[in-house]
């Protein structure tokens, strides 16, 4: 559940961080709740090792989305939003369904 003082990355999503926090508070509940609970077992190491890995996948998902964030950016400065603009709608006339048009449409405009 958001608070409001979560962390955000600048595609808006929860920074490292602020997903490392949510995930340490969601951890704490949890063993909290299995403690009241017979037969929950936590199992301390295979669990640190799983969100390690978690985490280092977001980190390396986060910097690629940057990268190609960068790439677009430079594509447009390059070769012109407009044109960009009208290669993507004819991409997406070609490969998607109208409403899966209208859906990406609806995201993209501010």
């Amino acid at each position: 559940m958001a608070t409001g003082n979560e962390k955000t990355n600048d595609a808006g999503g929860p920074s490292a961080g602020g997903l490392e926090e949510f995930i340490a508070n969601q951890q704490a509940i949890q063993r909290a709740q299995a403690s009241n609970e017979p037969g929950e077992n936590i199992d301390d190491g295979k669990l640190s090792q799983f969100l390690s890995r978690a985490f280092s996948e977001s980190r390396r998902m986060n910097n690629e989305v940057e990268k190609s964030r960068a790439k677009s950016e430079k594509m447009h400065q390059i070769l012109g939003a407009e044109r960009v603009s009208s290669w993507c709608k004819e991409h997406a006339a070609e490969v998607l369904t109208q409403q899966q048009q209208d859906l990406v449409e609806g995201t993209s405009k501010p």
